[in-house]
């Protein structure tokens, strides 16, 4: 039938509560659509999603759904007759059971399949209306939209609609270009859920089930977005958009178009970058791996070749020929200055060989690490501006800073040189108080006293 046990895909719970959650692939989990609160999906705890909703968000049920008792999906297809026996909407014939495995047996053997045809989906809309208005919402009766993708755009005219995805406005006559437009952007072809997708778009960085989109595998250099590192700590990778991490606004990904990106920061959000942050002219993350010379010359800060470019290509070509980068695969600078030292360089992004993941990263706040180079022959990291070495100790990261603070104010911002928190964790977190603060993933209050414990919640909840 139209909705058989769909394993990983959907929610197994009544409609009415699926419509306000969004499954996460990565994890058996469904988010609130609400608050972002995540909770795990268990057969035997449906209980616990309809719970949230009655003590979270009592405004978002009709009172028929409040005194619900009967949560599992199949129940969507029945009407109980008592606690033994429950008729089918389908064919009107009564089940017996004892657990609900015997009613999905009945629909699975009996219902396999609908007929669904594209021109008439008014009539599935018309049968709630007269047959069933205590299930809909007014804003529900009142519609007069009902293929799957309108789910994805804001009417504007009746001949333009914005996309919620990308927040471009499309002109169209028919639904179909509406569908092309999303097929062709954003990778949809059709609805492989019944859930909405996440409009109020994730903090999170599991893919959406309810998102009908098939992801091709990303590359690496899919994973980022494609400007310098400094630039790259404001923003978070959405599909073809990035976010940015103070205001939440999204910018479509054009590499000609880098510069906005820049500008929103300088514009919106002075303070977080530092003087020379504000004055940068180059964007592309090919900038990281080389010192300009001239307009036409540059210097591989890997090493030391001067390379001739007109265009961009030209350095690009020059990192995969030579060092076999194709795209940015790390947030940590590479080695700014040239090392005296032969210790090969972790934040340099290549992939040479598989490096156990502790020792591919300085243990430090993002903002602090483009400023350090790790050296991963010895438990050091060497400051990119003058070459001090510091030893790694998680318990006295302040050092790192103090010397960013002492040697190098200019690189910092304001808020960066007041920082007080150091360790990496931190990045994922908002303060509230000495011994409390909240996840920015799924808006959680975790208790802080040891960092141990925001490490935990992080590996735990979110991998």
């Amino acid at each position: 039938m139209a909705e058989t046990e769909a394993g990983d895909n959907l929610i197994p719970v009544r409609r009415w509560i699926r419509r306000h959650y969004t499954k996460l692939t990565r994890s058996s989990e469904a988010r609130c659509n609400h608050c972002n609160e995540k909770f795990s999906i268990h057969l035997k705890r449906l209980a616990t999603l309809y719970n949230h909703l009655i003590e979270g968000h009592p405004d978002k049920l009709i009172e028929e759904e409040k005194n619900e008792v009967k949560f599992h999906w199949a129940w969507d297809y029945y009407i109980v007759k008592s606690s033994t026996e429950a008729t089918c909407k389908q064919c009107k014939v009564t089940v017996r059971y004892k657990q609900v495995n015997e009613l999905k047996i009945h629909l699975k053997r009996i219902h396999g399949k609908f007929i669904i045809h594209i021109k008439k989906l008014s009539g599935l809309h018309k049968h709630l209306v007269e047959s069933h208005p205590d299930k809909l919402a007014e804003e529900e009766k009142n519609e007069v939209k009902f293929q799957w993708a309108w789910d994805y755009y804001i009417v504007k005219s009746s001949t333009e609609a914005t996309c919620k995805q990308c927040k471009v406005t499309v002109r169209y006559k028919q639904v179909n270009e509406l569908k092309i437009h999303l097929k062709r952007i954003h990778g949809m072809s059709g609805p492989t859920s019944d859930n909405a997708i996440d409009n109020e778009s994730s903090l999170d960085e599991d893919m959406d089930a309810n998102k009908d989109v098939t992801l091709r595998k990303a590359t690496p250099q899919n994973d980022f977005v494609p400007v310098r590192l400094w630039m790259r700590a404001h923003y978070t990778k959405l599909n073809n958009e990035a976010r940015c991490i103070h205001c939440n606004r999204k910018f479509i990904i054009h590499i000609k178009k880098l510069s906005g990106l820049h500008k929103h920061l300088v514009e919106s959000h002075p303070d977080k970058l530092a003087e020379e942050q504000k004055n940068e002219v180059k964007f592309q993350w090919v900038w990281d791996y080389y010192i300009v010379k001239s307009s036409t010359e540059a210097t591989c800060k890997q090493c030391k070749v001067t390379v001739r470019y007109k265009q961009m290509r030209s350095l690009r070509n020059h990192l995969k020929r030579i060092h076999g980068m194709s795209g940015p695969t790390s947030d940590n600078a590479i080695d700014n200055e040239s090392s005296l030292d032969e210790d090969m360089d972790a934040n340099k992004d290549v992939t040479l060989r598989k490096a156990k993941p502790q020792n591919d990263f300085l243990p430090f706040r993002l903002w602090m690490r483009e400023h350090y180079t790790k050296l991963t022959r010895c438990n050091e990291a060497r400051c990119n501006h003058c070459n001090e070495k510091f030893n790694i100790d998680v318990h006295q990261l302040a050092a790192l800073h103090k010397h960013l603070i002492e040697a190098h104010p200019d690189k910092l911002a304001e808020e960066e040189k007041n920082e007080v928190k150091f360790h990496w964790a931190w990045d994922y977190y908002i303060v509230k108080s000495s011994t409390e603060a909240t996840c920015k993933q799924c808006n959680r209050t975790v208790s802080c006293k040891h960092i141990k414990n925001l490490r935990s919640h992080l590996k735990r909840i979110h991998g």
